[in-house]
């Protein structure tokens, strides 16, 4: 591969704290990873392993807390492997004169807080590796990813295999469960008000080409009393036309639906369509819960109103009027009011986990379908980022099924890979490398230096890592309501940089479809499985 100026360097230090030498070995650098082999020690038959928070044969998960922002130095027989996909920063710096081992450094920063310090035999070989490095951790497509080198192994089961981790999830059989009926009506026929109609959800193929939105899966949950032709009209009122749709319905009957903001404007743009759909959801019936003909005969406050959550703080909301986009007018939302739950957009919480504006976001929602009863649409700008940070975490508050291992696998697949959170553009997955990269040690750098494209600097943040920091505080204050540990959320957060799987590459279900993913690349969650003893909660 030209991209790689020297494979392999001997007598390379891996250093530890303060400088001392924690193993004596060669890197080796392919195309997909940086490899650090220790010499063994001498006289010793030690069989080498795995350093925690790495990849030592190509097919294992790492296991470094994702709280705990650094990862164990290595001991003397440990090989070292970092995924180029996972490296956040390289620094290229002259020799330490307080260290034991004064060698110039290749220090290598990776996305799951893991740090690497390399003490080089030289100046020449160092500025060989670290010309390398600038270019290999820079990919211009996702097949050049490592997924794709991946996909024929034998490690994992078959694709087509019905244990391979890709038929964990299916979006239809997750509704059903959810008792929202396979039900769906002619796009011109009318619904008869029955009682039936009036209580039910349906599944609706009204996207099953992604003709209304490219970023919405094929199949929406809906009220039954509400036509295709309605839902194609609204759609021209909603951001990137993610209309509502409705994704979990509590036992009590109560509805969590999720869309992107308005598009009112300057002008107050209003869609009767929208309207009719939002008021269909908020008249679903709630078990204990008056029905909408009789709640005008009492007092208003004898029964709390529906909720529309608008993740974002009010003034950016108002802001984006301006842009021809903006919040909803609640005088045009009868029964329903609206809280701002004060998260910033993805520029701001960037360099923030902010964990717990999450959580109290989550508790809102979960207090107002349980304690009041009442449905609640959320929704943020255009609905992928914050919404569905907001609702997962609600969701897996609200339903036990989603706190053991198969059902955190179906959340995950539901609310963030159907419904098209941006894995490529907020983890960084394709970073082409610019003619002047060279001259900045890491993205970051690049960042300030004004060199970075734009589209990295505004696209790049770790909403999926903010949302498996709020879980960890979760799972470390319920340790036995949930069927997983700790370690489980690292590996998935190592994997959404890592790109050894399929599972979070592209932006969307339509992108991933129209890649054929599934029978190209292995699931994550078949490589979760294999190891499925090691993040298995015994006091669960």
């Amino acid at each position: 591969m030209d991209f790689i100026k020297i494979p392999h360097v001997s007598n390379v230090v891996l250093l530890g704290r303060g400088g001392s030498a924690a193993a004596v070995g060669d890197i080796h650098i392919t195309a997909h990873q940086i490899i650090f082999v220790p010499l063994p020690p001498p006289q010793s038959t030690t069989t080498t392993t795995t350093t925690p928070g790495t990849v030592g044969n190509g097919t294992t998960e790492p296991g470094p807390d994702i709280t705990s922002g650094a990862c164990a130095v290595p001991t003397a027989n440990q090989e070292v492997w970092i995924f180029h996909s996972t490296v956040h920063q390289i620094e290229r710096l002259p020799p330490d004169p307080r260290h034991v081992h004064p060698r110039p450094r290749l220090v290598v920063h990776c996305r799951d807080f893991s740090l690497f310090r390399f003490g080089m035999p030289d100046d020449a070989r160092l500025a060989l590796v670290y010309e390398s490095l600038e270019r290999l951790v820079h990919v211009d497509s996702h097949e050049a990813l490592f997924a794709y080198a991946l996909g024929h192994s034998t490690e994992w089961p078959p694709l087509h295999d019905p244990a391979s981790g890709w038929h964990w999830f299916d979006l239809v059989s997750e509704y059903r469960r959810l008792g929202f009926s396979d039900a769906s009506p002619p796009p011109a026929a009318a619904v008869p008000a029955t009682t039936s109609a009036a209580g039910a959800i349906r599944i609706t193929e009204v996207n099953i080409d992604y003709g209304i939105c490219s970023t919405y899966p094929r199949f929406l949950a809906v009220p039954a009393t509400i036509l295709d032709s309605t839902l194609r009209h609204a759609a021209k009122h909603r951001s990137k036309g993610r209309i509502p749709a409705i994704t979990y319905r509590h036992p009590t009957g109560a509805a969590l639906a999720r869309c992107s903001q308005p598009l009112v404007g300057v002008a107050a743009n209003r869609s009767p369509q929208d309207e009719r759909f939002i008021a269909a959801i908020f008249d679903l019936p709630i078990v204990g819960r008056m029905p909408p003909h009789r709640r005008g005969m009492v007092a208003a406050n004898e029964e709390a109103m529906h909720l529309i959550v608008d993740a974002r703080p009010a003034i950016n909301a108002a802001a984006n009027t301006v842009k021809g986009s903006g919040t909803e007018n609640m005088e045009f939302y009868k029964g329903a009011r609206k809280e701002y739950m004060n998260i910033d957009n993805i520029h701001v919480m960037r360099d923030s986990l902010a964990s717990m504006l999450l959580m109290d976001a989550g508790q809102t929602i979960v207090s107002t379908l349980t304690r009041d009863r009442a449905h609640v649409l959320v929704h943020c700008s255009d609905g992928w980022d914050r919404t569905a940070q907001l609702m997962s975490l609600a969701q897996l508050a609200l339903d036990p099924y989603y706190r053991t291992l198969h059902g955190f696998a179906v959340l995950i697949e539901k609310e963030w890979l159907a419904f098209g959170h941006k894995f490529t553009d907020r983890c960084g997955h394709v970073r082409p490398a610019r003619a002047d990269s060279a001259s900045a040690t890491s993205f970051v750098h690049r960042i300030r230096a004004g060199v970075a494209t734009a589209a990295e600097a505004r696209e790049v943040s770790p909403v999926f890592h903010q949302w498996l920091d709020a879980v960890y505080q979760l799972v470390m204050t319920y340790p036995d309501a949930f069927e997983f540990t700790p370690e489980l959320l690292a590996a998935l957060h190592w994997h959404a940089y890592a790109c050894m799987a399929g599972t979070f590459l592209y932006n969307s279900d339509a992108e991933r479809n129209e890649k054929k993913l599934r029978e190209r690349t292995h699931s994550v969650w078949s490589m979760i499985d294999k190891d499925r003893a090691k993040y298995l909660n015994p006091a669960y």
